[in-house]
């Protein structure tokens, strides 16, 4: 088992273990405003970053977490993670299969929109399309960061410097790839970004 793998078990066992008492908090803001007495402000902020943090733990656990050959999760649960991820100033609306999608496909996914979220100081809006065995994504911004270092090293595994904690994605996507013998097709203007993936 490789470091990867090894760091892979580690994400998904703490995502696995943070949503459960996480969920008990989101439990019992629901048992006290089912209880009859007034919703106040302060109860509706605990409701929504509750919520906001199990969403958020879900897309960690798929861009971070195992990916086993053969595994899938419905498609209903990558959008969610989606929508947890992306909102505000970036925003991603999604099209796919309405059934199950392999796992490393939802994983590669997620890992290329972190990526391309590096790219936008100011947001953006993204379209993406799921496939059977890859994805496309096209973003219009205006404002765009160049990272072209970083998506060395997706290419090639080659790290001019010391990747930050916020960058750990390209490393992950680049090896992913690697192992299954594709490649990050990018096409970038000063206004959009698009970004495809074949053969996955």
């Amino acid at each position: 088992m490789g470091d990867q793998d090894i760091s892979a078990l580690v994400s998904s066992r703490i995502c696995h273990d943070l949503i459960s008492p996480i969920g008990a908090i989101s439990n019992g803001v629901e048992l006290l405003t089912g209880s009859g007495g007034p919703i106040t402000p302060e109860l509706g902020l605990i409701g929504d970053s509750v919520n906001s943090a199990t969403e958020k733990l879900r897309c960690f656990r798929i861009a971070f977490g195992a990916a086993d050959a053969g595994a899938a999760l419905p498609m209903s649960e990558v959008r969610n993670a989606v929508s947890a991820m992306f909102q505000g100033r970036s925003s991603v609306t999604l099209t796919g299969p309405d059934g199950d999608v392999p796992r490393i496909l939802a994983k590669a996914f997620l890992l290329t929109l972190l990526c391309q979220e590096r790219m936008l100081p100011l947001g953006g809006h993204s379209r993406a399309t799921l496939l059977p065995d890859g994805f496309t994504i096209e973003t219009e911004a205006t404002r765009q960061r160049d990272i072209s270092g970083l998506w060395a090293v997706v290419d090639t595994g080659d790290m001019a410097r010391d990747l930050a904690p916020a960058e750990v994605q390209f490393l992950l996507l680049g090896q992913l790839l690697r192992d299954r013998g594709t490649q990050l097709q990018r096409d970038i203007t000063p206004t959009t970004i698009t970004l495809g993936l074949r053969g996955l």
